[in-house]
């Protein structure tokens, strides 16, 4: 890969394995046509495309046997009507998310073996996968681009499955990177794509879900693909009950991680040369356009479809109980992950994301939050004080966040800037909000301040606590979550 002007970027050179290349244990047919309908193949990478082309039309026979043996039960095979799609720009932490979601065990994904060979993934789930294993892990035991480790059984971007299917992918763009904006437009944006070719785009991509699905035993399958972010309208078309998890990050890191993503993933894959400076000002206009799309028809998602996730230079969801990922004993994630990552799945139907602006009174709230529940009796609820500031209440059940509220000790519900709404008692050690067993919530609100604080508790990492601090009876406890927090002299420091 040369920079404009001259000096050309080391990488490393040597025979690119059938492991490295998107379309390399692809379709023979796709590969054809993806060749023939681009120019400027340059001399030195006709080598590479020799070998794409041989190692495609060697495991020609197994797609054949695989369409032969599996062909009606694939074509028979129903994917479950509500898919979870997670989205966002690259480099953003969607395969973070996508490895911890894909841990719950009532859901399903795609593989990186079936993203790699979806033309034979069926029949060759076992030895062939386990030949490939092998060679892959003796040249690399993580990714090149983030160090997370390779393993085929992981989850995997469905974008990968389409490169190796059809020439209608994005990841092409790899292969041809002076004609990446062609890709992009045409098969990210949809824009000037025919309809006969947008609905063999379709067909494959249908195809590699129904895949999926049979893999995992008919379960409901989470996604993940970037470029899927500026496919809401198609994807709400195939499945109107989706599920969408936009996951967002700081826009220069992702500017930077991103550049180092193409500088990685294209010396790999090129059949021809791009400028570095080419190379940085595709990842700027694609991120614009990339994401003013997403804007534009994000709207389309029907309300409680949609959850936004931020992530921040240490964190990975704002307002769940998370830790950092270990990678110890060869362990990705700690149980603690999991468990935050999987409420967003097992709990969809009651997912709660609200932002309420200043002035909206505490009855309002509590009765909004009922709403997201059947059968809860919200006439007692009075209205109560008005915000002082913006409050955000995010990712939680609607119960879980009223019964922990009406006990005082929901560190979720966080006023704007370091306030919360307490249910104060009039009598000391009274409760004034309280779900009874029929569902029938009552509340009542006291006219003193919000800043008196009689109890402090303290929970530190994985969820324990390490400091509980009161004075005399009086206010329902606050609770302090810090995630990173381990020592339970500090956390009684601050608490006093």
């Amino acid at each position: 890969m040369r920079r404009k002007g001259g000096k050309e970027m080391e990488y490393r050179t040597r025979r690119p394995s059938n492991t490295e290349h998107p379309a390399a244990l692809g379709s023979f047919g796709s590969w054809v046509r993806l060749l023939a309908g681009r120019k400027g193949i340059e001399k030195r990478y006709i080598p590479k495309a020799a070998f794409v082309s041989l190692t495609t039309a060697l495991t020609s026979p197994l797609r054949i046997w695989e369409r032969v043996r599996y062909g009606r039960i694939i074509k028979r095979t129903a994917i479950h009507p509500s898919p979870i799609f997670i989205i966002g720009h690259w480099r953003s932490g969607t395969t973070h998310l996508h490895n911890l979601i894909s841990q719950d065990e009532n859901l399903g994904y795609l593989s990186t073996f079936q993203a790699m060979a979806p033309g034979f993934c069926l029949v060759g789930d076992k030895w062939i996968k386990e030949r490939i294993e092998k060679k892959t892990s003796s040249l690399y035991s993580t990714r090149l681009i983030d160090n997370i480790p390779l393993s085929l059984d992981a989850p995997q971007e469905n974008e990968f499955a389409l490169a190796n299917m059809t020439p209608y992918s994005f990841l092409h763009a790899f292969t041809f990177p002076k004609q990446a904006g062609y890709f992009f437009e045409r098969y990210v944006l949809f824009d000037g794509i025919p309809e006969a070719e947008l609905s063999r785009w379709i067909e494959a991509y249908l195809t590699i879900l129904k895949k999926a699905t049979l893999r995992s035993g008919g379960k409901r399958l989470v996604l993940k693909n970037c470029a899927d972010s500026a496919r809401i309208r198609t994807l709400l078309d195939l499945f109107p009950d989706a599920k969408f998890i936009h996951i967002h990050r700081n826009p220069y890191r992702v500017f930077l991680s991103t550049l180092h993503l193409y500088k990685t993933v294209i010396p790999r894959s090129q059949l021809q040369d791009i400028g570095l400076e080419e190379v940085e000002e595709y990842v700027l206009r694609f991120y614009s356009e990339l994401m003013e799309r997403f804007l534009a028809d994000s709207s389309l998602i029907p309300a409680g479809n949609r959850v936004e996730v931020r992530r921040n230079d240490d964190t990975v969801f704002e307002g769940l109980i998370y830790e950092r990922s270990l990678r110890q004993s060869g362990k990705l994630i700690s149980e603690a992950e999991v468990t935050a990552y999987t409420y967003l799945i097992k709990y969809d139907r009651h997912l709660v994301y609200r932002l309420y602006p200043t002035g909206v009174k505490a009855g309002e709230i509590i009765k909004d939050l009922a709403s997201l529940e059947e059968g809860v009796n919200v006439s007692n609820v009075d209205d109560g004080d008005s915000l002082l500031s913006p409050w955000k209440i995010e990712n939680q059940t609607a119960l879980k966040v009223m019964q922990s509220v009406a006990r005082g000790v929901n560190y979720w519900l966080r006023m704007r800037p370091g306030k919360m709404l307490c249910f104060k008692p009039k009598v000391a050690g009274a409760s004034v909000a309280v779900i009874g067993e029929d569902k029938v919530l009552s509340a009542r609100f006291s006219e003193d301040g919000w800043e008196k604080r009689n109890r402090i508790i303290y929970v530190g990492a994985g969820g324990r606590v390490l400091a509980d601090v009161s004075e005399e009876a009086g206010d329902l406890p606050l609770i302090i979550h810090d995630p990173f927090l381990a020592d339970s002299t500090e956390a009684e420091r601050r608490a006093r």
